[in-house]
């Protein structure tokens, strides 16, 4: 087993996990002796124990050169300043974002439901056959997604597993359940491949091009997970 283990590592140029835990006093000191200043011990203490070390990490790495060494003059409490200020612009773009995410899903539900009912999304005729030239099955990947959203996570949600030990069929739960468990950015897939006619028809309730709307929800997606 041994000599199978060094072989697979030797071939994919990779190596073995095997640093050691740290203890805060540990990490402390390491911090001290790569240039950073700790003015405050205390302060550095609480930190490492109830943010950690490896995610406070992610905001170390602008203040040291190439070598790991610690620019001149930084401190400690600059890098928990940096994660406080990430903290709070991240609770003001979710504060703004999350009523917009909640519009989008009930506008998607209401325009799709009243004019093709619950299942809409399992009627190939509303979705996209070709991206330009390309041909593309916009239905199934739709209903792909929306599988994984729902079946494949029917006990990690409330409203799915509500559903699934209630109801035996349809397989797929109705739009107002769908759309409410899937992740933003499978809702803005799924719009993306609707036609153009039905995107049209939800645009409307924006008073927007169908167009800008696609591009906005992606734009939202990505600011959302960055």
């Amino acid at each position: 087993m041994e000599a199978y283990q060094a072989s697979f590592f030797m071939t994919t140029h990779k190596r073995y996990f095997n640093k050691p835990p740290t203890t805060i006093k540990q990490q402390i000191a390491l911090l001290k002796s790569s240039g950073l200043q700790i003015q405050n011990e205390n302060l550095a203490t609480h930190s490492l124990q109830f943010i950690g070390y490896y995610r406070l990490l992610g905001y170390m790495h602008s203040f040291r050169t190439h070598n790991k060494i610690y620019t001149k003059g930084t401190t400690f409490e600059d890098i928990v300043d940096h994660y406080i200020f990430d903290k709070k612009v991240r609770t003001l773009l979710f504060d703004a974002i999350e009523p917009i995410e909640i519009a989008l899903r009930s506008a998607i539900t209401s325009v799709m439901t009243e004019h093709y009912g619950a299942f809409w999304f399992t009627k190939k005729e509303l979705f996209v056959t070709h991206i330009g030239t390309k041909p593309i099955d916009g239905a199934q990947i739709a209903l792909k997604a929306i599988r994984e959203s729902t079946i494949e996570q029917k006990n990690k949600d409330i409203f799915l597993k509500h559903y699934y030990d209630t109801y035996a069929s349809p397989e797929l739960p109705p739009s107002w359940i769908v759309m409410e468990t899937m992740s933003m950015g499978t809702v803005s897939r799924i719009f993306s491949l609707l036609n153009v006619k039905e995107r049209k028809e939800v645009a409307l309730l924006f008073s927007i091009k169908e167009r800008h709307l696609v591009s906005w929800m992606r734009s939202l997606t990505y600011t959302r997970n960055l």
